[in-house]
């Protein structure tokens, strides 16, 4: 009697709240599920009638054998001395939760150690969800559970289903229908179908853990299991005036402690809604760092909805392990931000294994993928780097060697990091063409990956580095468009129609070209806003055990600004032109999807927003991507991957490892759905160098933390993918790795002549030239000899194809300034050297930079040599060998050959040669300082290719200046050359109307190659 009572006082107390709140409508009165079955076309219009009692409905219609609930709970089956009992009615399911909630709260009937079987199908409420819903009150409530009547046994459906339970929750708070549990509890073999459960009818309750078969999983040391487990139900928030957080179809909040946790061929359909946080198509808030998780052919069709933190399977996951595999979202996720595909959000707990690597599943093969942000500032003292620059350098190596990662994505590489970030064991793709000073993006991958494609797209309009902006002034007033300001911040900014002018209008309207120096008055209504430079993007396309994978590696417009520019209106245009740049991203993504259909696609990157931006929620909602990892919890400080801790401005100039916070989440790595993530974790971002006196130093490489994912995949049959187009390698020949080698040199102990056998340690003379130039130490080789030991390859392919082919899937050559000079002899003792390419910039570049004192060039064949022009107007000195012999200079070239091209750029070019493109000379006080060149049995066989009004194009000198000397001995001219004016076979421009003109001395040469240009009387051989 006591127990009907209460019953009857509960339904009334429920009835008079009710009747205070508003009803609450779906939001998509039409909505279906993607690939799933109809979900709810409107929840129900609370219209409460009297408690239902026995009889209360009429008979429905109920699956053949299932068993009807008859409206009274039977408790009879259950002795207290079995640790199985196997239910055969609906009544004696509804017994076991009267067991429990007759049992005391401080000595609960938990099951634990027990297993209940369910015998047959059980239906407590008749018809579809709509009917249901449509029935209200008039349905058999289920009963909510105190969070302390915990079930801690095993629930085995052996493949039953339950139909139709309708719970209407009173107190919001740790509920669901099975209640809570703090111990071991399994559930399988379960389907759960046209049930309803509503939350959030006591404003003073607690607000937070409902799910759909549990409120609350706690504990400690146990086990937790959901084993083909099938849950199709409404779960809602009412609305009440608050928000309920932590809301799962399977468990709103699932937490214990030093656990293991299995969800495995289970799914959810339905809906999950709520105005508040954490909101997953299974779990609502999954949380505990010590926490083992595996999740396992799981999938979502439902709806899920909430404010912050949704994904189809969880909001979000803090875990210790993480093993995902084989799970999918085919329904719509929804949130104001942390909006995820498989989840919201995920922080995965330092490693307890250092990093080790899962073992994928038989018949996958994985991927380790990392992104890292090292923070552009090197310090330099007197044009050297300072201790600190090599002690973070140092420390960036160890950390990034510690993960062994097949692909890694480096932001703010400004060419210093290039330079000196160099590893045996992998190769780059990067834009070697932009200067030092200039931030880019640079992916990394393991030698031995099959590369197919790789490059950087600029994100821009026209797709090229020379635009100011990816934005359009344009772009804010497009009336209901993405971009568009409010009139306030449009007025802040000083922008408008007719005058695209700004509150920082030289920073809008003009800026500063890397490459030249120049400024740049900004064209087409495009503005920049706070950069000096275009954003770009890195990408490489690899064969992985026969899957095509897609990496790309970038770093989007900056967040913050300081100063007079921060203010809400600069903000949102940044945000806006985040937002423009993933924009050219996808459009990228679609054109290569196009030329591989069956690619998966891993973004990794510095995304400069937070889980909560628009950015993120268009990576991850709009554009399908599933969110991998994200720099985590560290023990230097809290949550987040902007390194509060590291502050070289603040006055930490040693860089040193400090207590501090760490900042928002920026650093993300996202991947497509055939992925599945095994393994998440974040470096500590700090490492123990070993100092020049001998101590130890914990250093911070950045202020951001390395992203680790582990990513398993279905091994593929791409075996006839595309591949890059090249001639079979010369017998013997060393084909260059990706990786210089500069261990030959040992600074210390300099030699009078070296002998370079691999390809990786020719690359390896270019760049420590190019290093020590850059630390200014400059390394001429003067009175050494530098000698090949066999043909080498830099790249395979003619000429034309590498022209043709992107120019950063190529090994670039990398150009030297035109002060690291070099004056020693290179001997190619006969030998070949393929396949040298290089995109110029400004300044006089050739392959062996520029010449001075008395340097040789000797026995060495250049074939297959690309040279691409600059893009910029105004640039000269260049030649295929050398842009430029330096006055006062005594330069010997003998037995060279030159077969390659020459490609002007997008600009007019001057002083061009097939081997040196000015050889100078100048007279001061009446005294002749000149440069001199001899050339002995030379041959040039290449093509120049210049357009309209280039001039001064040559055969084999594009210019000679005043009182130089050039003379040529037993040399052939076979290739062509094609300019505007002063065009050449031998000489473009030789200085002939000053008192000490150029001199020209040609003795057995011969020249049956073509000239297309103007020139003098002494054509072909001198353009004037």
């Amino acid at each position: 009697m006591k127990k009907i009572l209460s019953l009857i006082l509960a339904a009334i107390m429920m009835l008079s709240i009710l009747a205070s709140c508003a009803s609450k409508k779906g939001t998509d009165d039409s909505a279906t599920t993607e690939g799933g079955s109809a979900i709810v076309t409107d929840t129900p219009t609370e219209k409460p009638t009297e408690a239902p009692t026995t009889g209360s409905q009429d008979p429905p219609a109920v699956p053949d054998g299932a068993s009807l609930y008859s409206g009274k709970p039977d408790t009879s089956w259950y002795t207290g001395d079995q640790n199985e009992y196997t239910l055969t009615s609906a009544d004696q399911l509804m017994g076991l939760m009267q067991l429990r909630e007759n049992s005391s709260t401080d000595n609960p009937l938990t099951f634990e150690g027990v297993t209940v079987k369910l015998g047959c199908d059980m239906v407590f409420n008749s018809g579809s969800l709509e009917e249901i819903l449509a029935r209200g009150f008039s349905n058999y409530l289920w009963p909510e559970l105190h969070s302390k009547r915990t079930f801690n046994g095993t629930l085995d459906g052996q493949g039953h289903t339950v139909y139709g339970i309708y719970m209407s929750i009173y107190n919001s708070g740790y509920k669901g229908i099975f209640g809570c549990s703090n111990g071991n509890v399994t559930v399988k073999d379960l389907s759960i179908k046209n049930s309803y459960v509503g939350t959030g009818t006591d404003s003073t309750g607690v607000k937070e853990a409902v799910g759909g078969l549990f409120g609350r999983i706690e504990g400690e040391g146990s086990t937790v299991t959901f084993s083909n487990v099938s849950v199709e139900l409404l779960l809602e928030e009412r609305d009440c005036g608050y928000a309920v957080n932590k809301m799962g179809g399977f468990v709103g909040s699932l937490n214990p402690k030093d656990s293991t946790v299995i969800l495995e061929n289970c799914s959810f359909s339905g809906k999950v809604t709520s105005t508040g946080e954490y909101v997953g198509g299974m779990v609502g808030f999954l949380s505990n760092a010590s926490m083992n998780l595996t999740v396992k052919n799981c999938v979502n069709t439902g709806e899920v909805s909430g404010k912050y933190y949704a994904g189809g399977i969880a909001g979000r996951m803090t875990v210790r392990d993480f093993a995902m595999s084989d799970c999918k979202n085919e329904g719509t996720v929804k949130a104001d931000g942390a909006a995820g595909y498989l989840y919201g959000i995920v922080s995965v707990t330092k490693d307890p294994n250092g990093g080790a690597r899962p073992t994928p599943a038989e018949g996958e093969s994985s991927v380790r993928i990392m992104s890292y942000n090292v923070r552009f500032n090197l310090p330099t003292a007197n044009g050297a780097y300072t201790q600190i620059a090599y002690n973070r350098i140092n420390a960036a190596k160890q950390e990034i060697l510690s993960y062994d990662a097949d692909i890694f994505g480096i932001q703010e590489d400004n060419g210093q990091w290039s330079s000196l970030l160099i590893f045996d064991e992998y190769k780059v793709i990067q834009d070697n063409s932009l200067p030092t000073g200039m931030e880019r993006t640079s992916l990394y991958y393991k030698k031995g990956m099959n590369l197919l494609d790789g490059g950087t797209i600029w994100l821009t309009e026209s797709g090229t580095y020379g635009e100011c902006s990816a934005l359009k002034v344009s772009d804010l007033f497009e009336e209901g468009g993405k971009y568009q300001m409010s009139a306030k911040d449009l007025e802040v900014l000083r922008i408008n129609k007719n005058t695209p002018e700004s509150y920082f209008a030289e920073q809008l309207s003009d800026y500063v070209d890397y490459k030249t120096g120049q400024v740049v008055q900004c064209k087409n209504g495009k503005y920049r806003l706070l950069n000096n430079y275009a954003r770009n993007a890195t990408y490489g396309v690899f064969n992985v055990d026969g899957q095509i994978i897609i990496a790309i590696n970038t770093h989007l417009q900056q967040r913050t600004v300081a100063g007079e520019y921060s203010n809400d209106a600069v903000q949102k245009l940044r945000e806006n032109e985040r937002l423009k740049q993933l924009e050219y991203i996808k459009t990228f993504i679609d054109e290569m999807l196009k030329k591989y259909p069956d690619a998966e696609i891993v973004m990794t990157g510095d995304w400069n927003d937070t889980a909560f931006s628009n950015v993120y929620n268009v990576i991850c909602k709009d554009y399908g991507f599933a969110h991998a990892a994200f720099s985590t919890e560290n023990k230097y400080g809290v949550h987040g991957s902007s390194n509060t801790a590291f502050d070289n401005d603040a006055g930490h100039t040693d860089n040193s490892a400090k207590e501090g916070g760490f900042g928002d989440y920026l650093d993300y790595v996202f991947v497509t759905d055939g992925f599945n993530v095994l393994k998440a974790l974040t470096g500590d971002g700090k490492e123990t160098v070993t100092l020049p006196d001998g101590s130890k130093q914990v250093v911070y490489t950045s202020d951001h933390l390395p992203v680790i994912a582990d990513l398993a995949f279905k091994k593929g049959s791409n075996t006839d993918t595309p591949t890059n187009p090249e001639n079979p390698t010369p017998d013997g020949a060393s084909v260059y790795s990706g990786s210089p080698d500069l261990s030959w040199y040992d600074p210390a102990n300099p030699k009078s002549e070296y002998i370079l056998t691999t390809a990786d340690q020719l690359m390896g003379w270019i760049y420590l030239r190019n290093q020590q130039g850059q630390s200014g130490n400059i390394l001429t080789f003067e009175n050494v000899t530098v000698k090949l030991g066999c043909d080498m390859v830099i790249n395979a392919g003619t000429a034309e194809e590498l022209s043709e082919r992107n120019a950063f899937m190529l090994n670039m050559w990398p150009m030297l300034h035109s002060s690291y000079v070099f004056k020693g002899t290179f001997d190619g003792q006969g030998h070949t050297v393929y396949g040298i390419y290089m995109k110029l910039d400004s300044g006089a570049k050739g392959i062996m930079g520029v010449l001075d004192g008395n340097a040789k060039i000797q026995n060495v064949t250049f074939a297959n040599t690309c040279i691409l022009g600059p893009d910029v107007s105004g640039k000269q000195d260049i030649g295929m060998l050398a842009g430029k012999v330096n006055k006062g200079a005594d330069v010997t070239i003998s037995n060279v050959t030159i077969d390659g091209l020459f490609k002007e750029g997008a600009e007019k070019v001057a002083y061009v040669g097939g081997f040196i493109g000015q050889v100078d000379g100048k007279v001061e006080n009446d005294v002749a300082n000149s440069a001199k060149v001899t050339l002995i049995n030379c041959e040039f066989k290449g093509s120049i290719e210049c357009g309209e009004k280039s001039q001064e194009i040559g055969g084999f000198i594009g210019r000679a200046m005043r009182a130089s000397s050039i003379t040529l001995t037993g040399c052939t001219f076979s290739g062509a050359v094609k300019g505007t004016s002063a065009c050449g076979s031998l000489v473009g421009y030789a200085n002939s109307n000053a008192d000490r003109p150029a001199v020209l001395t040609d003795t057995d040469c011969t020249y049956t190659g073509t000239v297309n240009g103007t020139a003098a009387s002494e054509a072909p051989k001198k353009g004037r």
